[in-house]
């Protein structure tokens, strides 16, 4: 018989990787910092921010079917390494607005997509397992 596997744990580790993520949603603690030490005006100092938005969303839908295929421990650490990288880059090239849209908007915006995709498919397999009005409740909390 197959031991049973406790998939809670994917569930909390899920989540861990959610709050870890709040660090692109950051740009707005960095931004005006970035504007006054830089002499950018809003235009520029939005951009890195939008590069970010921009690959995560299209970049979402490629992890989703790469995590088909190769399962959840790979993408989703490579899109960790991917959003740390970013912003340990960002750390460096803060004074450059071209660094900081590909460091931070790009292959930030890169790492964020995996862990996202890994939590959403995570909760949708564990509500399909559960009885409807655990169901219904769920999904009224997403």
């Amino acid at each position: 018989m197959a031991e049973k596997v406790n998939r809670w744990k994917f569930v909390y580790a899920a989540l861990v990787m959610q709050l870890c993520l709040g660090a692109l949603y950051s740009w707005s603690v960095w931004r005006p910092v970035l504007e006054k030490l830089n002499g950018w005006d809003a235009k520029v100092s939005i951009g890195p921010y939008r590069y970010s938005l921009l690959f995560f969303t299209v970049a979402m839908i490629i992890a989703g079917f790469w995590q088909d295929k190769k399962g959840p421990k790979l993408v989703g650490s490579v899109g960790g390494l991917l959003l740390a990288a970013g912003c340990l880059l960002s750390a460096v090239t803060w004074q450059s607005e071209m660094g900081l849209k590909i460091s931070y908007g790009i292959i930030g915006g890169l790492g964020v997509l995996a862990p996202t995709d890994l939590w959403t498919s995570e909760q949708l397999t564990l509500r399909l397992k559960r009885n409807s009005a655990e169901r219904d409740v769920n999904l009224d909390g997403m």
